[in-house]
């Protein structure tokens, strides 16, 4: 039974089905959840599953230093495979707006749960550089953070502490330039979003040792 866990068909039938999993989830609407549901997360965990079992395999039968580059690659596998599956349940997607006046410690999820943030936000500063047709070309807003000024660019977030960021989404354009009120933030939470990171990294490390051995035996 593990022997058949393990083989090459069974992780050509997991990969297939994952693939065609994201596929058709990608062509449903966002409201089914389908990433979200039981079938796709028992698809992965027993993909997941079927890793551990055959690296642990190669591992106790063939070492390290002789499967270094296989080790790699599924490791990295295995470890981005549970970040996102553990990661995409401690996600938080959070929206708020930030004034000039009183600082704002809370924000609110895209499901309408209000969240606290642990520390506050104000507005300080904003400002817009004008193209020269008279459009925005690019607009920035200095925050402080508690009592630390940071200066929020768009698509040019802050990391405000470990695995979460901080966006400048957008401001009051209801005013005149120069006049706004308030900025649109952005506070991602993504605890698990550097361990994915390190996953992929050790799998194309693990990749590039794989073809650098094939073009040494060729």
């Amino acid at each position: 039974m593990v022997g058949w866990f393990r083989s090459a068909t069974m992780a050509t039938c997991l990969l297939g089905l994952t693939a065609l999993a994201c596929v058709v989830g990608g062509c449903m609407p966002r409201r089914m959840a389908f990433f979200s549901s039981w079938p796709f997360v028992l698809l992965l965990v027993t993909l997941a599953a079927h890793l551990l079992v055959v690296l642990a395999h190669r591992i106790i039968h063939g070492g390290i230093r002789r499967n270094v580059a296989f080790v790699l690659t599924h490791g990295g596998l295995l470890l981005a495979l549970i970040s996102g599956m553990v990661g995409a349940g401690d996600m938080s997607d959070m929206r708020l707006r930030v004034g000039y006046d009183n600082p704002v410690s809370q924000a609110v999820c895209t499901d309408g749960r209000v969240m606290m943030l642990g520390y506050t936000l104000r507005l300080a500063r904003f400002n817009i550089v004008d193209g020269a047709a008279g459009g925005a070309m690019q607009y920035e807003a200095e925050v402080m953070v508690d009592d630390k000024p940071v200066v929020l660019r768009v698509n040019s977030p802050h990391s405000v502490r470990f695995g979460e960021d901080i966006y400048l989404q957008g401001y009051d354009s209801m005013q005149p330039v120069g006049h706004e009120r308030y900025v649109m933030l952005q506070v991602v939470r993504q605890p698990w979003k550097y361990p994915m990171c390190a996953g992929l990294l050790l799998m194309l490390a693990g990749t590039v040792m794989m073809v650098y051995g094939l073009r040494r035996q060729i």
